[in-house]
């Protein structure tokens, strides 16, 4: 674990030896108001940009640089975001995903947004990337956000109803000028228009399923509001690669729209600038490590199953597909489109079709999302089997919040026919031997245990508390403290009603927009605030 991880955010951290003085003149000297000058660089200071479990995939510094021209007094100060992948976890090897990111920051970004300059319009999709680093280590060096005043959401808290319609209308933007770029371009890089899942990731994917899926199914089964939904939840880890597989890869030859998606769409990988009266009226967006094209049915369901309010998400769904449909169509007519834009019928279609990315999200990353901060919280540990593995499990899944989430999510989606699981052929079924690994992923049985000798059964269940006390003991803990479950000052500060979502049966579906009082916006902290986050 790197030293940065293992301080709180804005801590002042120990710099690896090559993050020095001369890799900051590397960066200034392509910048073009100092080109050929004789530059005097001196780091102010190198702090920490993430803690543990708000990122998994790299190491992130915030490095404040003063630079200083030998022809000029005035020192020039500016930040950088210095983010270093981690090479510890064989299994991000699989996903490859840093020339994934830099194809999407040099190449897809700026033309995407020179688009809307041509109209006179400025928009940012996300951060400058202003220097690139392939060996010996990984290093994407990023402008940084904060200073633009962007600020992070909290994640425990979920987005309201002014966020949740500010980031659909920013993604249907993002998903009509890729349209736009493919149709001027004919397609992206190959790193873009990659096949998202490649059969030969089936094993890291399984090892993962089997690894937490154990733990869930407890949960499920301890809940009397969830039990009635044990069967359904168990029958989704059969086959579960080849599901999203279908999801996620698109033929060249389909006829489904198709946008680049940012496939990491959660709360966390979302900035947002806040006018005088602290309404949101930006969002940018960051850590493009999975970007690829394919439906936008991914990431609409992916943002809402793992960063909207579970009392919003189901009363307002219907109305926030129509406000993100109606962007994009906008979008489209404004940037020239030549095609006929896809129908709002088009769109609920397509979700339905790929219903089964919300029952994944649901597994994985929502419980991700809302899990709290502890020392467990690493990559490594969702494939493990041993202590550290078994403790982060626990507190990601036997989590009040989560429970909340599902007692919400899990009727609303069954209604809307969801929830199934279809049938994968035989023909369509990838063994792990035929693509070069001869080591299988034990089975789990219906018992939650694996047949595998060398494995851990299922966690016990963990003592459980009442939703009722760990909701009583949240709201203290956040009436008596600027710090909320680790995070200091990382977000929106809410009215203590708001803490807690009504149960479900208060709530009423509706296919109408509605301003609720209820739902206004929170003031936002004044926070130094995370800038880049997990996979």
């Amino acid at each position: 674990m790197s030293q940065s991880q293992t301080n709180s955010v804005n801590s002042e951290v120990i710099r690896p030896d090559w993050l020095n003085e001369e890799f900051f003149a590397e960066i200034y000297a392509k910048d073009e108001h100092f080109i050929d000058k004789k530059l005097n660089i001196k780091i102010l200071s190198c702090s920490s940009v993430v803690e543990v479990g708000d990122n998994y995939t790299s190491t992130m510094y915030r490095v404040n640089v003063e630079a200083t021209t030998e022809d000029s007094d005035k020192p020039h100060s500016e930040n950088f975001i210095v983010k270093a992948m981690i090479h510890s976890v064989p299994a991000l090897k699989e996903f490859s995903i840093f020339p994934i990111e830099i194809e999407a920051y040099q190449q897809a970004l700026p033309v995407m947004e020179g688009y809307w300059r041509e109209i006179g319009q400025n928009i940012t999709f996300g951060p400058k990337c202003l220097h690139i680093i392939t060996d010996p280590n990984e290093i994407i060096v990023l402008s940084d956000l904060k200073v633009q005043g962007f600020k992070m959401a909290n994640r425990f808290e979920g987005l309201d109803l002014q966020h949740s319609r500010l980031l659909l209308s920013k993604l249907a933007k993002f998903h009509a000028t890729s349209v736009i770029f493919k149709e001027k371009n004919g397609k992206f890089g190959p790193k873009l228009n990659r096949l998202v899942f490649d059969p030969q990731m089936k094993k890291v994917f399984d090892t993962f399923t089997t690894s937490n899926y154990p733990t869930l199914l407890n949960l499920i089964e301890s809940s009397e509001d969830l039990k009635p939904f044990y069967d359904i939840v168990e029958s989704w880890r059969h086959n579960m690669f080849e599901r999203i597989l279908r999801i996620s890869n698109v033929p060249e030859d389909s006829d489904d729209f198709c946008v680049l998606n940012h496939a990491d769409m959660w709360v966390n990988n979302h900035m947002y600038k806040y006018d005088e009266n602290n309404s949101p009226t930006d969002v940018a967006f960051i850590d493009f490590q999975m970007t690829h094209w394919g439906r936008p049915a991914v990431d609409i369901l992916y943002f809402l199953l793992s960063s909207v309010r579970p009392e919003i998400l189901v009363k307002e769904f219907d109305a926030l597909i129509y406000h993100y449909h109606e962007n994009l169509v906008e979008t489209l007519k404004l940037l020239g489109y030549q095609k006929t834009p896809p129908m709002l019928k088009d769109i609920h279609i397509q979700i339905l079709k790929c219903s089964f990315y919300a029952c994944m999200c649901l597994t994985g990353i929502t419980a991700v999302v809302l899990m709290d901060k502890n020392e467990n919280a690493t990559f490594e540990n969702f494939f493990d089997e041993g202590n550290g593995g078994e403790q982060m499990r626990k507190k990601m899944y036997f989590n009040p919040r989560y429970e909340n989430k599902l007692r919400y999510v899990l009727p609303f989606l069954e209604k809307r026919g969801m929830l199934g699981a279809e049938k994968i052929p035989d023909s369509e079924i990838i063994s792990i031997e035929e693509n070069g690994n001869s080591e299988a992923v034990p089975e789990v049985s219906n018992t939650g245990t694996t047949n595998a000798e060398e494995t851990t059964a299922a966690p016990e269940e963990p003592s459980r508390v009442t939703l009722e006390e760990a909701i009583k003991e949240d709201e203290k803990l956040i009436e008596n403290s600027n710090k909320f479950n680790g995070i200091q000052e990382n977000g929106l500060e809410t009215n203590p009603e708001d803490k807690i979502s009504p149960t479900p049966k208060d709530v009423k579906e509706t296919n109408t927009l509605k301003d609720d009082k209820e739902n206004d916006t929170k003031e936002p902290v004044e926070a130094d605030d995370v800038q880049d986050t997990a996979l």
